[in-house]
């Protein structure tokens, strides 16, 4: 059916006239500067697709314009925005898909007339090859003899759907010596790193923490691919003995257990880095004609051999961070300090040594553990000595974020990580949090989503997402999340803890008291400990934190990230707005995390109308 070019489009309250060229709302002209109409017009012609901006600069600017045009486009959107009054976390009508361009979400009453024509021989030339493309993916799509297509050439949930995942099984310790486990959990790791690095488009990878889980555990491979969702897996063994390494592995398709190949590596122990690139070269090869088309060798041979020494103490202080308890990590700090002794150029262990500094602020919210100045060192030196290690960045990052507050850097080395290795959860997760922190809700959700995807049964990314979510208001999910924690592990103070603040923050204080109630229990606490929750529950929860509340006003020690923002939040439950301010200032002194999601968590709400808030925040923004 065609459509007269003038005729009105009407969506929700809005209809765009093209006769007139007049934005209406309920029947009443909205002002919208002719530029910006164009544009609001041109996406609703072309509602459900991406539209680049470089169709933009061509359709409204003309293909020969190139000055501003950046900066004209932004302030066409913002008034669009502000004419159809959409948030852009939120969006309605105009969704942004940064760095690519906008499509039109709102839902018409008549469908316009597409701007693109329905055949291939007058499709602009960058879009003809990905409708060629189509066709023979599709096949041929015909209505009364035209073929007519509104998709266009951008990543679809369908296309998502189709991207391969692959879990690689925790390599088998064939030496005898459990003592050895650190280097075959080590190799899995690295494994898994370098293959999530290969071709991150087709294939995505199940990471560390979720493939450790499945060690020893005695399920077969389609038991294994039907949980995880995995078409593939690669299995294999390490035995490690007078200087030698043996390596057998082999890929398995799950859906019929095919063996696409397996191969024993027989090398000195010395070329361990070299068997890796083999053992990922071949999983190229193998896989390059249904999953990886254009793959080879050379994609899986970046990075840069390690001396021996070198790369075992770096085994083995990773091997501890797997573990992520507060003195694991501190004990995986040495061993980086060795690795980096012995080989000064070895990147991988400069980055590790941040990892786990950034993750010992995580978990003992106290800015001092996490040695800011060595870290920062560290995280240039791995950008400086290897470039294209996506951990480098994450490891930049991560210092620029937690550390600094320097959220618009940061942003940015989150991003480059991800470009490098979009298989790695933690990375996607802190540059979730980086999103959030910078008011990108929905961006920040999207990061946060696809590492839960890639590490699903892994407590430290279930947790930090819970936490997540938490800080943003999104207290159903945080609770879902804090849920499936409780799955991992039935015992998991944070939890408890997640879900006890949500709880009181959604004002459900009869669950918020059935938590608080199991807490005692695990901690071993007297019967009359109980008691005391019994009665009305907001009572029962006032009076447990108001003794929590003269706990930490006796007992705060400098730098206590979780006790300052417990401090900021029960003065204000009960009405000492002053001491919230006192205790505010300290978060900022002591660089607390919480501090950087002010803008955005709800739990801080009451504070932003006072004056003291944005004197506080413009002194943040100085730092």
């Amino acid at each position: 059916m065609q459509h007269d070019r003038d005729q009105t489009i009407p969506f929700g309250p809005f209809e765009l006239r093209p006769a007139s060229g007049e934005l209406c709302r309920d029947g009443v002209p909205v002002k919208l500067p002719p530029q910006p109409y164009k544009t609001l017009l041109f996406l609703v012609r072309n509602t459900g697709r991406l539209v680049t901006r470089k169709e933009l600069q061509d359709e409204i600017w003309g293909a020969d314009t190139f000055v501003d045009f950046d900066k004209g486009l932004n302030l066409c959107i913002a008034q669009i925005r502000e004419a159809l009054d959409d948030d852009p976390q939120a969006p309605k009508y105009v969704e942004t898909l940064p760095r690519r361009g906008y499509r039109f979400i709102g839902k018409l009453e008549s469908e316009p007339i597409a701007e693109s024509a329905p055949s291939a021989g007058n499709v602009p030339a960058p879009r003809r090859s990905v409708l060629f493309a189509a066709i023979a993916v599709l096949g041929i799509l015909t209505i009364s003899g035209i073929f007519y297509f509104r998709a266009v050439p951008v990543p679809t949930a369908q296309a998502k759907a189709q991207k391969s995942m692959l879990l690689v099984l925790p390599f088998e310790n064939l030496t005898g010596d459990p003592a050895q486990d650190y280097f075959s959990d080590g190799l899995t790791e690295e494994m898994i790193s370098r293959l999530g690095s290969l071709r991150p488009e087709r294939l995505g990878v199940i990471a560390r923490t979720t493939a450790l889980t499945y060690k020893k555990t005695g399920k077969d491979i389609r038991q294994i691919g039907d949980e995880l969702k995995v078409g593939y897996v690669l299995e294999g063994s390490v035995r490690r003995e007078a200087g030698r390494l043996r390596i057998t592995s082999q890929l398995i398709r799950v859906d019929d257990q095919t063996h696409l190949w397996a191969e024993t590596f027989d090398r000195e122990e010395k070329d361990v880095l070299g068997i890796q690139r083999e053992v990922a070269a071949r999983i190229a090869s193998s896989l390059s004609l249904e999953l990886l088309p254009g793959s080879s060798s050379s994609d899986a041979a970046s990075g840069k051999f390690a001396r021996p020494a070198a790369y075992d103490a770096y085994l083995k202080g990773r091997f501890l961070i797997t573990k992520d308890t507060p003195d694991d990590l501190r004990r995986s700090i040495p061993y980086f300090d060795q690795a980096i002794a012995e080989d000064p150029s070895f990147a991988p262990a400069y980055a590790a040594q941040v990892e786990a500094l950034v993750l010992l602020n995580d978990w003992t919210g106290n800015i001092a553990n996490s040695s800011p100045e060595k870290a920062k060192a560290s995280a240039l030196k791995a950008v400086e000595l290897d470039p294209a290690l996506s951990e480098s960045y994450a490891a930049l990052a991560s210092v620029q974020f937690w550390l600094e507050w320097n959220t618009v850097e940061a942003e940015a080395n989150f991003r480059r990580a991800v470009d490098l290795n979009p298989n790695n959860p933690l990375t996607r997760i802190n540059y979730g949090r980086c999103l959030f922190a910078r008011g990108r809700i929905d961006e920040g959700s999207r990061e946060i989503e696809e590492a839960l995807r890639l590490d699903p049964v892994s407590l430290l990314t279930t947790g930090l997402a819970a936490y997540a979510y938490l800080n943003t208001g999104r207290y159903d999910r945080s609770i879902e999340l804090a849920k499936r924690m409780l799955e991992l592990e039935p015992k998991s103070p944070a939890a408890h803890e997640c879900l006890f603040r949500a709880y009181i923050s959604k004002e459900d204080y009869a669950l918020a008291v059935d938590i608080m109630r199991k807490r005692i229990i695990l901690s071993g606490a007297k019967p009359a400990a109980l008691k005391r929750l019994e009665g009305d529950p907001k009572t029962a929860i006032d009076a447990e934190l108001r003794e929590t509340y003269e706990h930490i006003k006796a007992s705060y020690a400098e730098g206590d990230d979780i006790w300052t923002m417990y401090g900021v939040w029960l003065a204000m439950r009960f009405g000492e707005k002053d001491q919230a301010f006192e205790w505010l200032e300290k978060g900022v002194k002591d660089k607390s995390g919480f501090i950087l999601f002010l803008d955005i968590d709800p739990l801080w709400e009451p504070l932003r109308s006072d004056p003291r808030y944005h004197q506080l925040k413009e002194r943040i923004h100085a730092l």
